[in-house]
């Protein structure tokens, strides 16, 4: 009597990835656009054309006054994953090159990326020893990361480009990255400050507004409002000099 078992239809080995390393792939694999077939049905003697895209995804339906709202499971925040460049997918991104020019660029690219991470972040003042636990600067794809000594020669180029400042010379343990300069600020400062008809500040009451510029370390909302003298866009009100009156006409 001839056999009638099935064999078991083998498994197929099916590479597991993780959020992040989907994430990442998207910045360097653009997806291929889904091929479109049009299926013609015939209802009541009226032929009514419809699109049928292959893999389609049926979503439940959403009123109006409804918003569905999409987990990024990667754990980037969005603010860091909008500026993710596609070069983050390279190991060798992460190793300093012998090479002069090389060596160079590398400088410029990683710089260049930290004053855009920061900016994302609102970070004013780094502290080292933390950033460089922070993804992408640890990288757990590809099991790489920037060493504290990569980052503090990030630190040193960006000081010499006058976009940086070793908060302590001696320890480089803490960095304040000027991803806005303080004129900026202080332009922000006063364009708020004409707008709701503020005029008297001392550096206390500058912090306590919670805006952008509040959160600049404490000691340099005193060079805001020395900036905003020197412009003649304040005066002092004080003898002190820790209170200024705007010139709001």
């Amino acid at each position: 009597m001839a056999e009638r078992q099935r064999k078991k239809p083998e498994k197929e080995n099916v590479k597991k990835t993780s959020p992040l390393e989907s994430t990442l792939t998207e910045l360097t694999e653009p997806q291929t656009p889904q091929k479109q077939e049009k299926i013609v049905l015939k209802v009541n003697n009226t032929d009514s054309i419809q699109t049928k895209t292959t893999n389609t995804v049926i979503l439940p339906r959403v009123k109006p006054s409804e918003t569905v709202q999409v987990k990024d499971k990667s754990g980037i925040p969005p603010e860091v994953k909008a500026i993710l460049p596609s070069w983050i997918k390279k190991p060798w991104r992460y190793m300093i090159p012998d090479d002069p020019k090389l060596r160079e660029d590398w400088l410029l690219t990683w710089s260049d990326f930290l004053i855009s991470y920061c900016k994302a972040k609102k970070y004013f003042l780094v502290n080292i020893s933390d950033i460089v636990n922070e993804f992408p600067f640890k990288n757990p794809i590809h099991r790489t990361k920037l060493s504290t000594d990569h980052v503090i020669l990030l630190g040193d180029y960006l000081v010499e480009k006058k976009r940086a400042r070793w908060w302590n010379e001696e320890l480089k343990d803490r960095i304040r990255i000027y991803w806005k300069t303080l004129a900026e600020h202080a332009d922000d400062f006063y364009d708020y400050a004409f707008l709701h008809g503020l005029d008297l500040f001392t550096a206390y009451d500058i912090k306590k507004l919670d805006q952008e510029w509040s959160n600049i370390p404490p000691r340099e909302i005193g060079l805001v409002m020395r900036i905003l003298v020197s412009s003649k866009r304040a005066k002092w009100a004080d003898s002190d000099k820790k209170t200024i009156e705007l010139n709001l006409l």
